[in-house]
């Protein structure tokens, strides 16, 4: 968890198992699938947090990857 005066630049480190990173990875995979945005539009419409969910899915799965 970040403190409340953290800034979405600042960096964390956390130790985390396979597992966790796994369970990371469905959360995202449901969100991206459940964009309230992307409903509304029938497609894929630009969307900040989408933006996001993908860019940290991409450094998750980069992460379980040998």
């Amino acid at each position: 968890m970040t403190s409340p005066s953290a800034s979405a630049t600042d960096n964390i480190q956390l130790s985390l198992k396979s597992d966790d990173i796994r369970l990371l990875l469905q959360s995202l995979d449901h969100c991206l699938a459940t964009c309230t945005k992307k409903a509304a539009s029938g497609k894929d419409a630009p969307c900040e947090d989408c933006d996001h969910a993908r860019n940290l899915r991409q450094r998750l799965t980069k992460l379980t990857s040998p």
